[in-house]
């Protein structure tokens, strides 16, 4: 298999991901209007409302990652480099990538983790509550996103290092 078609399964994971996160920004959504649209819904219900509706948001952005990978895709049919070239250019740039594109991302969802739980467990109002509950769903579900993530490049630094090109 030529270097080309592993990075193309490579941007066709990306756009696998990318759809995932699309997915759960969607559930975000359906989830704050379900709540928002409760009978009777009090502050809790408002407060989870709220932060549902900007992390559905934020989670929906990754379509743009989605046409990004797509770009890319049809970019990499016109690649010039050797077979070789090419594995040592994707195994530096996925070095490069486990090393420090995940940084941002995880201490954002740890510090959303943690607020999450601070705001439900120390606060007596329920929109406080509310909101809380929601920081901790997308924290939680942007660490799972990016283990997901690591993994996957991970198994693709392995199987492009063990080519022998």
């Amino acid at each position: 298999m030529e270097m080309t078609e592993y990075i193309k399964q490579y941007y066709h994971s990306e756009r696998s991901m990318a759809l995932l996160a699309a997915a759960i920004g969607l559930a975000f959504l359906i989830i704050a209007w379900v709540a928002f649209r409760q009978p009777g819904s009090g502050q809790l219900y408002r407060g989870l409302t709220y932060t549902l509706v900007v992390s559905g948001l934020l989670f929906l952005s990754g379509l743009g990652a989605l046409l990004q990978s797509d770009k890319k895709m049809e970019e990499v049919s016109n690649y010039t480099q050797s077979n070789r070239e090419l594995q040592v250019s994707e195994l530096q740039r996925i070095e490069k990538v486990l090393a420090t594109g995940y940084r941002i991302s995880t201490i954002l969802a740890s510090i959303a983790v943690l607020a999450g739980v601070v705001l439900l467990l120390f606060n007596s109002g329920n929109l406080h509550r509310g909101i809380g509950l929601g920081i901790l769903l997308f924290g939680t579900a942007l660490h799972a996103l990016d283990f997901f993530s690591i993994n996957k490049h991970k198994i693709y630094y392995e199987s492009i290092k063990a080519l022998k090109l």
